[in-house]
C-alpha cells in the first residue's frame, strides 16, 4: 500500500488513511484544500481553480494591466503532487522557489519590471544614458568653469569695460540734459499757471486775444480801454467772443461791452460790434432821416443779440472765460527799460 506523509507531524500514514494515527490531523480535507507537500487527488477542485485563475487573468487585462499570462494547463501540473515551473524564475536545489545561490541570476519575469527603492519606499529614477550633445554642453561647462582667463584676455575685458563706462558716462550726461530742459519747461508752465491761474485752453486764448486787437484796431487811438473779462464760445457757423471793457474819458471811467464775431467757413470775415447807450438808440430811431432810422433799427437788433449772449454767458452756457491779464498786454504792451 502506498505511503504518504502526514503535512501535520510528517509520520508516514497509509494513502488512504481519514486519519493521521499519530496526531489525528484530518487527511481527506487537507487533500481538497491543496495544502503544501500534500498530493490534490481531487480532479474537480484542480479544475475549479484553473478556471478562477482563467477569470483573473481576463479580468486583468479588462482593467489595462499589461504582462498577465494565461496560467498552466493542467498538464503541466505533471499529476500529483509537483509544482509546475514558473517562467524566468529557476527553483532551487531543494525544489525551493528562494531559488537558493541562483537568486541573484534571476531575471525579470515577462511583462514585470523592477524598480529600485530608496530607503523611504520611494522609486529612484532610472538614469537615462548621456547623449553626445548633453555631453559635450556639460564638457563645456566643466571647462569655462574651471578655465582661468588669460593676461591678454583679461587686459581685453577690461579694455571693453572701459569703454561701456564711457558711454555710460555720456549716456548720464544727455539725460541729465534732457532732464534739466523738462524741468525748466515744465518751470515755466507752472510759473504761467501761477501768474495766469485762470488760463483758458491755447485756442480760445489766442482767439481773445484776436478778438481784442479787433476792437483795439476799430478804436485807434483817440480811446484807451482795459479788458476786465471776455469770453469765448464756439458756435455752429462762428465763434464769438465777449469782451467787457473800461474806457478812459476825460473826467469818468465808462464800462462798455464789445462782441467780436469771426465766420468758420472765412476766418477773415471779421466783425466788432458795441454797445450803444440806449438813450441814443431811442434818439436815432425817432429821427426824421429815413436812413437814421433804418441804421438804428439794425443797431439794436445787433444790441439784443448782445444782451441775450451776455445773459447766456452769465449762465454757463459752455462759455469758457479767457486770461484778461494776457488781453491787457496786447493793448498796452509792458514797456522795455534801456
Amino acid at each position: 500500500m502506498d505511503k504518504i506523509k502526514c503535512p501535520a507531524c510528517g509520520a508516514e500514514i497509509n494513502a488512504d488513511a481519514e486519519n493521521c494515527p499519530s496526531c489525528g490531523a484530518p487527511i481527506g480535507t487537507m487533500k481538497e484544500q491543496g495544502t503544501s507537500g500534500t498530493p490534490i487527488d481531487n480532479k474537480e477542485a484542480i479544475d475549479n481553480m484553473l478556471e478562477k485563475a482563467n477569470m483573473l487573468v481576463e479580468e486583468g487585462r479588462e482593467m489595462g494591466i499589461e504582462g498577465l499570462e494565461d496560467p498552466p494547463p493542467q498538464e503541466s501540473l505533471n499529476g500529483y503532487g509537483e509544482e509546475a515551473a514558473i517562467p524566468g524564475i529557476p527553483s532551487g536545489s531543494d525544489g525551493s522557489r528562494d531559488g537558493g545561490a541562483e537568486a541573484s541570476a534571476v531575471e525579470n519575469p515577462p511583462g514585470v519590471t523592477l524598480f529600485e527603492m530608496d530607503e523611504n519606499g520611494n522609486i529612484i529614477p532610472e538614469k537615462k544614458p548621456e547623449t553626445k550633445k548633453e555631453k559635450k554642453q556639460r564638457l563645456k561647462k566643466e571647462r569655462s568653469e574651471n578655465k582661468s582667463p588669460s593676461p591678454e584676455e583679461k587686459d581685453r575685458k577690461d579694455d571693453t569695460k572701459k569703454r561701456k563706462g564711457k558711454k555710460a558716462s555720456g549716456g548720464i550726461v544727455f539725460a541729465a540734459a534732457v532732464i534739466s530742459l523738462a524741468v525748466g519747461v515744465a518751470a515755466g508752465f507752472f510759473s504761467k499757471m501761477l501768474l495766469f491761474p485762470d488760463l483758458p485752453a491755447p485756442s480760445c486764448q489766442s482767439f481773445a486775444n484776436k478778438s481784442v486787437k479787433s476792437v483795439n484796431s476799430v478804436l485807434g487811438d483817440g480811446e484807451k480801454i482795459f479788458v476786465a473779462e471776455a469770453y469765448v464760445k464756439e458756435f455752429t457757423s462762428s465763434t464769438q467772443c465777449l469782451i467787457r471793457t473800461f474806457a478812459e474819458a476825460s473826467d469818468t471811467v465808462a464800462e462798455k461791452w464789445y462782441r467780436v464775431k469771426v465766420d468758420s467757413a472765412d476766418n477773415s470775415k471779421i466783425h466788432v460790434y458795441n454797445q450803444y447807450e440806449r438813450e441814443i438808440l431811442d434818439s436815432m430811431l425817432n429821427s426824421s432821416d429815413d436812413e437814421e432810422r433804418a441804421r438804428a433799427a439794425v443797431l439794436s437788433g445787433i444790441q439784443e443779440e448782445t444782451e441775450r449772449l451776455i445773459n447766456e454767458m452769465r449762465q454757463g452756457n459752455d462759455w469758457i472765460e479767457v486770461n484778461s491779464s494776457l488781453l491787457n498786454n496786447i493793448i498796452h504792451p509792458y514797456e522795455k527799460k534801456n
